[in-house]
């Protein structure tokens, strides 16, 4: 047994020193190819670039340690993309470069101190890749840039914080790629995109940036949204930028504007809240946008400002609280169902539309909202609810509020929703849960949605109608005996602890049970103890324990008998009176 341990353990030790000596050699082979590849090939041009051809990469070796989380590093700059390959196997970064197995750079701490150049710079790649959990610093000379791209595709920028930069991320000629809950602050631009199409900018903070928060500048097919801008000369600011969407953004507190457009046409602008900037949203030489559902409050200027700009659709924004609420040099542009809080004409039938224009110098809006258009929202969010089976009525009070009247809606045959929002059963509920969708709707028809679980149990045991009790027999009685019980929901079964002597039938009805005892065989005297089960059917159960006595049949003495065991006593004479003597001591001892 030792002589195979022993050959077993050499033969593994040559496998594995094959195996490493195959590594050696596959390492070798490869950076051999890629010092090849990099002497003979050209930095991919712009032209090239949106061909978006697909890139065959070379097998990677193992790799050696990864960089210490939070160690500070030098700035990185990757040219191309065998010199992307070459400096992630030298750094150890995870992935290939794939679509499904990304280059990672990650938790970095790269700080320029005020010196030229970018923390990170990526340059004429199509690799895929990941710059996630960096802090970068320090890139203040003429364009630095915290994380900078160009000629670009395909990388994932994803919770960075790059602060005191010129720009804190920038991307140039760069697409298709994306921005995403990173910190930018005190940079002189918090995000810029210059010559870049198809990119997501979306739940990033940005916030104290000199110039603009966000800057889009000859770009297509941007999509910026969920981000909270703030605190910045202009919130997002769009340049000579086509066909791009800004939605959902949160932008406050900027000296200029919270949304400026300038030589921008066929952009939509949604679901914006822009507060407390000097104009809510600045329109110049700017055609054919989308402005709707937007919120412009709180400007010391204007809510919006149009110069020169045209065919513009301005639909249910809410414009309040600002020092004017527009300023219009613009000509053909179209206002729709806009709340404006100056608005205080007629609204004679109730349906939440002014019966009279809202006027704009040299144009209106001729159906203004007399309510804030928001939707309704919980004062309470919906929970699920628990009720025990048998109770009359299930009821629950739902808390919404809105700015507009609205009403409730529930769809289900067992439950109905008043108009304040209670829910009640059409019925006793059977036990069970029961998923209940409610909808709030306002005067125009925007909706809230919530859910929640009814759940009726059944927690509570059966009950004796009359308690089981000792029974009394004498010998040679049959015991019959009818035990009755009750339950809201029905019984199910019963159980006998004695079926050698007894039996149990029983009788079911809508809400209770009886069960009838009787004995199946002749009782001998005795006490028999019996333990009889009801069970409801959703598993609660009831116990009794009693007996069932049965007494020997002892016949009475009549006057003047004599008992049979004196008889036999004084039949046997004087040794009969011994007897008598004996069973005497015998009761007096019992007794």
């Amino acid at each position: 047994m030792q002589a195979q341990t022993s050959t077993s353990s050499v033969a593994a030790q040559e496998r594995e020193t094959v195996h490493a000596k195959n590594r050696v050699v596959l390492f070798t082979v490869s950076i051999a190819i890629i010092l090849l590849l990099s002497s003979g090939t050209q930095v991919l041009s712009h032209n090239k670039r949106v061909e978006q051809q697909s890139l065959a990469l070379p097998s990677q070796p193992e790799r050696g340690g990864m960089t210490v989380s939070g160690t500070p590093h030098a700035p990185i700059i990757i040219d191309g993309d065998i010199n992307f390959i070459a400096t992630a196997l030298s750094e150890g970064w995870p992935g290939d470069g794939t679509s499904g197995d990304p280059f990672i750079i990650e938790d970095l701490d790269i700080d320029l101190g005020g010196g030229p150049g970018h923390g990170i710079s990526i340059s004429n790649t199509l690799v895929h890749f990941v710059i996630r959990n960096c802090n970068l610093s320090g890139a203040t000379v003429i364009s630095g840039s915290g994380i900078y791209l160009y000629n670009v595709s395909n990388g994932d920028i994803i919770n960075n914080n790059s602060t005191n930069n010129v720009y804190g991320i920038y991307t140039e000629l760069s697409d298709y790629n994306t921005v995403t809950d990173n910190t930018c602050t005190s940079n002189f631009y918090g995000i810029a995109l210059y010559w870049s199409n198809s990119t997501t900018v979306s739940n990033n903070i940005i916030n104290t940036n000199t110039n603009s928060g966000i800057y889009l500048h000859i770009t297509q097919d941007i999509i910026v949204s969920d981000n909270t801008v703030s605190n910045s000369s202009e919130g997002i600011y769009v340049s000579l930028s086509d066909f791009n969407t800004i939605s959902d953004n949160t932008i406050t507190s900027n000296s200029l504007s919270g949304i400026s457009l300038q030589g921008s046409d066929f952009n939509t602008i949604r679901n914006n809240n822009c507060t407390n900037s000097d104009y809510g949203i600045y329109l110049d030489n700017s055609d054919s946008n989308t402005i709707a559902s937007n919120t412009f409050a709180s400007s010391p200027s204007y809510g919006i400002y149009l110069d020169f700009s045209s065919l513009n659709d301005f639909r249910w924004n809410v414009i309040v609280d600002n020092f004017l609420e527009i300023s219009y040099l613009g000509s053909g542009d179209t206002f729709v169902n806009n709340y404006w809080d100056t608005y205080s004409g007629p609204d004679g039938n109730h349906d939440g539309f002014g019966d009279t224009p809202y006027n704009i110098t040299g144009n209106s809006d001729p159906a203004p909202l007399v309510y804030i258009p928001t939707p309704p929202v919980w004062t309470q969010s919906p929970v699920d609810q628990t009720l025990e089976f048998g109770s009359f009525m299930f009821k629950y009070s739902l808390n919404a509020t809105a700015n507009s009247p609205f009403s409730w809606d529930l769809d289900d045959p067992l439950f109905n929703v008043d108009n304040e929002g209670v829910v009640t059963s059409r019925t006793i509920l059977p036990v069970g849960v029961y998923t209940l969708e409610v909808v709030v709707t306002n005067i125009y028809g925007f909706n809230l949605t919530g859910s929640f679980r009814a759940f009726i149990q059944d927690t509570i045991s059966p009950h004796w109608i009359i308690a089981p009790s000792d029974q009394v027999l004498q010998h040679g009685d049959g015991l019959d005996y009818q035990i009755p019980v009750a339950d809201l929901a029905g019984l199910d079964h019963w159980t006998l602890n004695d079926t050698s002597h007894f039996t149990l039938t029983t009788t079911l009805y809508h809400e209770g049970s009886t069960a009838r005892i009787v004995n199946i065989i002749p009782l001998d005297p005795g006490v028999y103890g019996l333990n009889v089960t009801v069970y409801d059917h959703h598993g609660n159960r009831l116990s009794a324990i009693f007996s069932v006595i049965v007494e020997a049949d002892m016949t009475s003495a009549t006057p003047g008998s004599i008992d049979p065991v004196i008889t036999l006593a004084l039949g046997g004479g004087l040794g009969g009176a011994a007897v008598i003597v004996i069973v005497l001591v015998v009761l007096r001892r019992k007794s």
